[in-house]
């Protein structure tokens, strides 16, 4: 057979994982109390070789149920299998169902309603088989077959485990020499395959490791995987219901050591762990984030077995033959040497107060007492005690019933414990405002019978569990993460008691919707981490969602601003606002109308929807430098609904003054141009020519000079020009130019008859001198000198009265 290749299964603790962290209880033990006692009575079923072996940790109607394989020969000397369903009970021991089964029994699992049987058949076929059975009729409900296949070779259902919702998780390893394994869950009532997960499926893919061990708890499953080298191993963390992966963690050597085991309310995990020729050890983490409590890793190498009670609060494990017993602290309590250095399956009861081992090929089956009182039962007179398979020893949760699968059959213990009274002090620690009144504590004694008492001392019998009662109004409650316990050693027992809010956590998105947000909150002091929804949490703890959603890059995000705070209402809704990535590529402030409000636009994050509205401005470096905006792509407006890349493309350009500012004929890059003082690309090549340049019709400059008179503009520049202004003279219709400034003297030749004028610029006299300072336009105008007619006139009047005055002397 190959069940010895694994080195043995404790079945864990029914109560598994909650995926909360508490506080635990914090207790204070005297240095020398008193413990009970612990009686038994024993029974043996003689069913042949007991391979596996799983009992139902509560008791039905005062009735626990076990299921168990076994192998025995019949009368030809051949191997037959049988799976059996055995009831402990007042009224004794016996089979309800002996099942045959056509392969070797590997594992099996029960509850009130199912019976699991994991099969495994030769290596040449390299199958393994799950069949499901009725407790109640003992029929075979339904059957699995695992298929083979190159990559994951199975050969048998090593691990199975069922959860009262109806879910069978089995850890299907592989065949020898081959890697990888497989972790299957089903529908318990017709076998629907729920989900499938296979370490050869992940990435990186891991070194030849294999599941190994599998634990659950109401939802969740706990898996571990490793080789038996040391070389790799992880720890898992699943939802049962639809197979998602919650957590890994592979910081604890190789866990194919031991398999983990939950704390009775589920949230602790309990890891036994060994690194091949460095060290064995465990540790205690938290369920909810696999972050350690405690670990103690001190112990030489060798298989390590472990268990743990209801609160986390005692953690015994078994290593290179002694038994160990730590508090919450991860402090050695107590320890036991056995005489063989074995492996050595330990399992607890519930409430911590029984501990049962059994060293592996040894006939003597130890049970202890909280404190590490020893009663040692012997085993009935068989030939060789428990075998090859280690994995046959189970408990009750109340240590009422212990199972140990030998190779002549189950012997099965019925124990009871005889209590004494120890002396407990009952303190609440309130974590928050003070609840309206202090909640009751109820005493189960030992016995059956219940006390309601408040904060105080009170001595009663060990093993009394207690109780907390909560109080919730509307929605606010004062509760205890403590709110079970069971009292076995003198001392102090401080209980928290938190006030928490049921507290909505939304969040809205504006823009196009991605993804949801994780949210952190506290819950009995410990960080959670959830979707968005309806939780208690701490009151006036803080809370703190993802900064931003799922699918946010370095081009697009969805961001909160409101991300964290503390509780302190029962609504929390956090804001995430659509941005996209906006990156200006210019040399050159650039300006825009963002939502209508004018600001420099730089690289930024933008709301969805933002209207971008580029203003084209021209930057001044200084007065005689400034940078032209030529083009923007790809446009100069822009509304964000995605990811954009906003080029600014610009010219240099500096002022070149001209001095007298005057428009000058050039060649700017070879092209016959005017030129005058005003701004120039950078690189513009100038040559200034010299000569006349007109200004108007009867205006014009004469250029001499030019200095520099050939440059490129790639810096301010002063150009001097030296010119003369000359202005059109026209005189009696004759023109010419003169320098501004030049005198002309108007002279002209008159008859003495006739008396000249020049008319139009200037209306002046022949033989006037003018200063030219303006165009000037002068016409000679001739007209009868006055005094010459007066001369005529006289001269006639002469002629006239002479020759009057000679005819009168001739009479």
């Amino acid at each position: 057979m190959r069940l010895s290749r694994k080195y043995g299964v404790i079945n864990s603790l029914v109560f598994m994982l909650l995926l909360v962290s508490i506080i635990t209880a914090t207790t204070s033990y005297s240095m020398h109390p008193e413990h009970p006692a612990i009686s038994y009575s024993s029974t043996l079923l003689k069913v042949g070789n007991v391979t596996s072996v799983a009992i139902y940790k509560f008791p039905i109607n005062g009735e626990y149920l076990i299921g168990l394989g076994s192998i025995s020969k019949n009368s030809n000397g051949h191997e037959t299998y049988h799976a059996f369903i055995v009831s402990v009970s007042n009224n004794g021991t016996r089979i309800l169902y002996n099942i045959t089964e056509p392969y070797p029994v590997y594992s099996v699992a029960i509850c009130p309603r199912y019976f699991a049987v994991g099969l495994g058949t030769s290596q040449f076929n390299c199958t393994g088989i799950l069949r499901v059975y009725s407790t109640v009729s003992g029929k075979l409900l339904w059957c699995v077959k695992f298929p083979y296949c190159k990559c994951c070779p199975i050969d048998s259902v090593d691990d199975i485990k069922i959860e009262c919702n109806e879910i069978i998780a089995t850890a299907v390893p592989e065949m020898p020499g081959y890697p990888y394994g497989n972790l299957s869950a089903f529908n318990a009532s017709n076998g629907k395959l729920l989900w499938f997960f296979t370490i050869h499926n992940m990435s990186p893919e891991p070194t030849y490791m294999s599941l190994s061990y599998i634990c659950v708890y109401n939802d969740y499953v706990v898996a571990s995987a490793g080789n038996g080298h040391a070389d790799g191993g992880w720890v898992f963390l699943f939802n049962l219901q639809d197979g998602k992966l919650i957590w890994i963690n592979s910081s604890f050597g190789d866990p194919f050591a031991g398999p983990p085991v939950f704390s009775g309310n589920g949230k602790y995990i309990v890891v036994s762990s060994s690194v091949i020729g460095t060290y064995s050890g465990v540790y205690v983490i938290k369920a909810c984030n696999a972050l350690i409590v405690w670990s103690n890793t001190s112990y030489s190498p060798s298989n390590v077995r472990a268990a743990i009670d209801y609160n986390g609060s005692l953690v015994t494990y078994t290593t290179d033959g002694e038994l160990y017993t730590a508090n919450c602290k991860g402090q050695i309590i107590w320890s036991f040497k056995f005489p063989v250095e074995e492996l050595t399956p330990v399992v607890m009861n519930c409430q911590g107060s029984i501990i049962a081992a059994l060293p592996y090929n040894c006939r003597i089956l130890y049970v202890f007492s909280a404190n590490g009182n020893v009663t040692n039962y012997t085993l009935p007179a068989i030939p060789c005690s428990i075998g090859s398979n280690p994995e046959s020893l189970v408990m009750s949760a109340d240590g009422k019933v212990i199972a140990v699968g030998t190779q002549e059959g189950l012997v099965i213990f019925t124990t009871s414990i005889i209590p004494i009274n120890v002396k407990v002090t009952l303190q609440y620690k309130i974590i928050g405002q003070m609840p309206p009144y202090t909640p009751n504590i109820t005493l189960i004694l030992p016995n059956g019978t219940t006390r309601v008492v408040g904060q105080g001392t009170y001595i009663v019998p060990s093993g009394t569990v207690y109780t907390i009662s909560n109080i919730t109004e509307n929605e606010v409650r004062w509760i205890s993460p403590i709110s079970r316990g069971v009292l076995s050693f003198n001392g102090t027992i401080t209980i928290p008691l938190y006030e928490q809010l049921k507290v909505n956590f939304t969040y809205t998105v504006i823009g196009v919707n991605n993804g949801e947000p994780t949210v952190s909150y506290y819950y009995f002091g410990t960080n959670i981490s959830a979707k968005p929804g309806v939780y208690w949490a701490d009151y006036n703890s803080t809370y703190y969602y993802s900064p931003c959603l799922p699918g946010s890059n370095s081009q697009v995000r969805w961001i909160s601003y409101n991300y964290s705070g503390r509780i302190l209402s029962n609504v929390i809704s956090v804001t995430y606002y659509n941005q996209y990535y906006v990156s200006v590529i210019s040399n050159i402030p650039v300006y825009a109308k963002i939502n209508g409000v004018t600001e420099e636009l730089k690289s930024a994050w933008f709301n969805y929807s933002t209207v971008i509205q580029i203003v084209n401005t021209t930057y001044y470096v200084n007065s005689m430098e400034r940078y032209v905006i030529v083009s923007i792509t790809p446009s100069m407006s822009i509304i964000v609904n995605s990811s954009e890349a906003i080029h600014v493309n610009t010219v240099l350009q500096y002022y070149v003054s001209v001095s007298p500012n005057i428009t000058l004929n050039a060649l700017i890059n070879g092209t016959s141009s005017k030129f005058s003082s005003g701004w120039y690309n950078a690189g513009t090549n100038v040559y200034l020519k010299t000569g006349i340049v007109p200004i108007s019709n009867d205006e014009r400059l004469l250029v001499t000079s030019v200095s520099p008179q050939s440059f490129t503009v790639n810096s301010p520049v002063n150009v001097k020009v030296t010119a003369v202004t000359q202005y059109l003279v026209t005189i009696n219709g004759q023109s010419s130019w003169y320098n501004a400034g030049c005198k002309i003297t108007l002279n002209a030749s008159v008859p003495f008859y006739d008396i000249g004028m020049f008319k139009g610029t200037y209306n002046v006299s022949p033989g006037t001198t003018i200063t030219v300072n303006q165009p000037i336009t002068e016409t000679l105008v001739e007209s009868i000198n006055p005094l010459f007619i007066i001369l005529i006139i006289v001269i006639v009047i002469a002629i006239v009265v002479g020759l009057i005055m000679a005819t009168r002397r001739k009479r």
